[in-house]
């Protein structure tokens, strides 16, 4: 495979990531809107986003079905399918349906996001680090443009219209599926199929840390991604505009950490990237809580560039040590990574009802400091 057939896979597989997760950040900036239309509290809140995790906990299965079988049609599918249900949220006030578009969605996403990394990995070769960095980088900027679009369309043509959306995110899957239909697809032999079995055998020196490590990271990157929204509406006075784009700088900022991270820890190891974020981003979230007007801004300078860099990092670590499992052991972690986070949520949502907005964020900001000696328990770098 070419330099530049490869370089161009990565960019067609990043840009897809790009699409789906701008429509799957539609639903941080709906939630004030959510709550408002079907008077929910705020532990039921965060149980939409238990359900639209939910999926999570089948990615181990999944990631061991994408090295067995072809996936590529299911994988392009994934942006129209998400955009469609995630569009369609303002349709609805029933609650049971809210949860059941959102498990829906979470499914889609799951297959996005386990395929995904498994081409990226291929695709680049010897530079995995800068692969996961595009294919994060990708991510993080729909992540960013997502709460925009979502924010502005919900004020313009109101919430229950927004479903107008989804047409982007079918063309998505369109281009997608002429994109890579031509790609071969690696199938392994009954000899040498993975389990998960194997790859948790393989992968446990990496995995049991690095869950401790998630569920850390979750209480800072988890809850802000999920709350600030909802945050800077009910805690800051703020409008639902203004909490998308606080949203939005977030991932845009963020942005810039995604991109440096992974290449960074291929020339400095993984480790030192790792401590940098979980040091200097629990002490910029117990700033941004201080804070006020402009003054929050360097607070998120700091979160975005420091904490976001640990992503592709987290994910080339997975990859490192994944030996011939890479579709297993992506699957398992991200479904570690996911149901953490879901839980997290929820339990954040619950502490919120109970003591309010700014002593959760303050605890959270603590609880994200148990990382360090999670991230000194880690292996080595392993080139394979």
């Amino acid at each position: 495979m070419s330099e530049s057939t490869s370089s161009r896979r990565v960019l067609t597989v990043a840009g897809g990531h790009f699409v789906h997760d701008m429509y799957s950040s539609f639903l941080a900036p709906f939630l004030p809107l959510i709550i408002a239309r079907s008077s929910i509290s705020m532990t039921l809140a965060g149980l939409l986003t238990i359900f639209f995790r939910a999926s999570s906990l089948g990615n181990p299965f999944l990631g061991i079905l994408a090295d067995r079988k072809d996936l590529r049609i299911m994988f392009a599918a994934a942006p129209g399918i998400t955009a469609t249900l995630m569009s369609m949220l303002g349709l609805t006030r029933s609650y049971p349906l809210l949860c059941l578009m959102l498990l829906a969605a979470g499914v889609s996403a799951s297959m996005y996001h386990v395929v995904g990394p498994v081409f990226i990995a291929r695709f680049s070769g010897d530079r995995v680090g800068r692969g996961m960095s595009v294919w994060m980088v990708a991510g993080e900027l729909g992540r960013s443009l997502g709460p925009l679009i979502a924010a502005g369309a919900a004020g313009l043509v109101g919430f229950e219209n927004v479903w107008v959306l989804m047409i982007f995110g079918i063309g998505a899957s369109v281009a997608l599926y002429f994109q890579l239909r031509e790609v071969p697809w690696v199938v392994y032999t009954r000899a040498s199929s993975p389990t998960v079995a194997g790859a948790w055998k393989e992968l446990m020196p990496v995995m049991l840390p690095m869950a401790g490590l998630l569920a850390a990271r979750a209480f800072l990157t988890g809850t802000l991604a999920g709350y600030l929204p909802t945050y800077m509406v009910m805690g800051k006075g703020e409008s639902i505009l203004m909490g998308g784009m606080t949203l939005a700088f977030l991932e845009l900022v963020g942005t810039v950490g995604t991109f440096a991270g992974g290449s960074i820890s291929d020339r400095i190891g993984r480790k030192k990237v790792l401590y940098a974020g979980m040091i200097v981003g629990p002490a910029a979230l117990l700033g941004f809580v201080q804070a006020s007007g402009w003054l929050m801004i360097p607070c998120l300078v700091c979160i975005g560039i420091f904490v976001f860099a640990c992503s592709p990092v987290l994910l080339a670590t997975v990859q490192d040590h994944a030996g011939e499992n890479r579709g297993a052991a992506n699957g398992l972690y991200m479904g570690i990574n996911f149901g953490i986070t879901a839980l997290v949520l929820l339990f954040v949502g619950f502490l919120v009802d109970r003591f309010g907005f700014s002593h959760t964020l303050n605890l959270c900001a603590g609880l994200s400091f148990l990382s360090l000696p999670c991230i000194w328990a880690l292996p080595g770098h392993n080139k394979r």
